[in-house]
């Protein structure tokens, strides 16, 4: 599964853009900005295959950003895509302007998943395990480990990833959906997680995971230690919330990674289901 980042949600052409990216059932998430996004990449080496920024950035903003961005030998071929009205010639970008180039697109960043080492930990087959974690960087280590365990696992990491995210930062730091949406608009999402880890209120908890393969499937369930919310707001597929910044992530897991995911009634524990029989 293919997963892009895009780069300023103020696109001109968001709607166009979205609908090709979504036909080819690319996975979207969204930077405020420059800052943030070079956050985001940073948060997670593994996670994406292009960058997609907006013409309408300097072009001096955007060479910045790509030096930025190969700094970091694991992104050194990253495709970064630059969305625009008309054919441009820039080095170090590609363009993007309708749906002939997404095509082109699309091969650039399977040929750049092809190539990428993505990390997965191959610890031999697991049965049976209970993993204790408080932090995104153990979230992305665990999402990885347990991943590894699934067929097609760059396809079952993002639901991982998404759903212990969510019990760290909502569950164990009760950051609210809009407190997040706040937290992004500031570029201070990573600065407020840290504080909350090591505040008297928050450090103490931890989120416990419990991994399970049978015959059939493979079940993991993912605990908090929060107050629980009220999933039911989330329980159907919604298309509008791929266009937020972010709450896609319940959506993500029962759409790209599993084949059931439900909580219980407090809201603090989510059960995801595997089948390893079905055909896909």
């Amino acid at each position: 599964m293919l997963s892009v980042l895009i780069v300023n949600a103020q696109l001109t052409r968001e709607a166009e853009l979205l609908a090709m990216l979504f036909e080819k059932k690319i996975i979207v998430s969204f930077a405020q900005d420059l800052t943030h996004a070079l956050d985001i990449l940073a948060e997670d080496i593994h996670r994406f295959h292009g960058v997609i920024v907006d013409r309408l950035l300097s072009i001096d903003t955007l060479n910045d950003f790509l030096k930025n961005i190969h700094l970091h030998y694991e992104y050194i071929t990253l495709p970064v895509i630059m969305f625009s009205s008309e054919p441009m010639s820039s080095p170090g970008f590609l363009t993007l302007t309708d749906h002939n180039d997404i095509a082109h697109i699309h091969q650039s960043i399977e040929e750049y998943k092809n190539k990428k080492h993505h990390g997965y930990y191959n610890i031999g087959l697991l049965i049976k395990g209970e993993f204790h974690l408080k932090t995104i960087n153990e979230v992305n280590s665990l999402a990885k480990i347990l991943a590894a365990q699934f067929p097609k696992s760059e396809q079952i990491v993002v639901g991982i990833a998404e759903l212990l995210i969510n019990a760290v930062e909502h569950g164990n730091l009760g950051i609210m959906f809009e407190d997040k949406t706040k937290l992004l608009a500031e570029n201070a999402w990573h600065h407020e997680i840290e504080r909350r880890l090591k505040s008297s209120e928050y450090a103490h908890r931890k989120v416990i995971v419990y991994f399970e393969r049978t015959a059939k499937s493979i079940k993991i369930s993912i605990r908090d230690e929060g107050q629980g919310f009220n999933w039911h707001d989330f329980d159907t597929l919604d298309p509008r919330r791929f266009l937020a910044s972010h709450g896609r992530g319940i959506m993500m897991a029962r759409s790209v990674s599993f084949d059931t995911v439900s909580y219980n009634d407090e809201g603090n524990c989510v059960y995801a289901e595997f089948f390893l029989d079905r055909e896909r």
